[in-house]
């Protein structure tokens, strides 16, 4: 049985969805639901994530361990743990972070991650309210107050930390 970590400050429908896609192959496991790192210190930021990792390594050693981050800052920041006690990220820890940022591809070892298509969300928002703007030109015109809702699919970028 493999262990999948989420490790976000914001991570409850991700982890609901992520645990109805991959079902029963993995136990899910949401660590420090509850921390939060916006404002504090790097060094701060590192201690937050020794002191998960130290859990995790005491918790689950020996098995397998799917481990996503909120972005890829976090990602590398963990990787960088591991790989100072190992000095290799070992096969039973897979890392996968948020946002394909450049660290991700230029971490010690290349971070697969999450794309959010930020250009094309960018096209589609710009096209709605352009599309709102000139709806209100018209003589009679007709608005909606409902809300837009677009689902643009991100990609996962595959890189070193989950095909090793």
């Amino acid at each position: 049985m493999s262990f999948c970590f989420f490790i976000r400050e914001e991570c409850d429908t991700f982890a609901i969805w992520f645990s109805e896609y991959a079902g029963s192959k993995y136990i899910f496991t949401v660590v420090n639901k509850d921390f939060y790192t916006k404002g504090k210190s790097f060094d701060e930021t590192n201690q937050i994530f020794h002191n998960i990792f130290n859990t995790i390594e005491e918790e689950y050693k020996g098995k397998k361990k799917g481990i996503f981050l909120s972005n890829d800052n976090h990602a590398n920041i963990l990787l960088n743990i591991i790989y100072r006690k190992y000095g290799k990220l070992p096969a039973d820890y897979q890392l996968i972070g948020f946002d394909d940022s450049s660290i991700s591809r230029e971490a010690i070892i290349p971070i697969t991650t999450i794309q959010q298509q930020i250009p094309k969300m960018a096209d589609r928002a710009m096209s709605v309210l352009v599309d709102e703007m000139n709806e209100r030109k018209k003589r009679i015109p007709h608005i909606s107050n409902e809300l837009h809702h677009e689902l643009i699919s991100p990609h996962l970028i595959v890189r070193q930390t989950t095909n090793h």
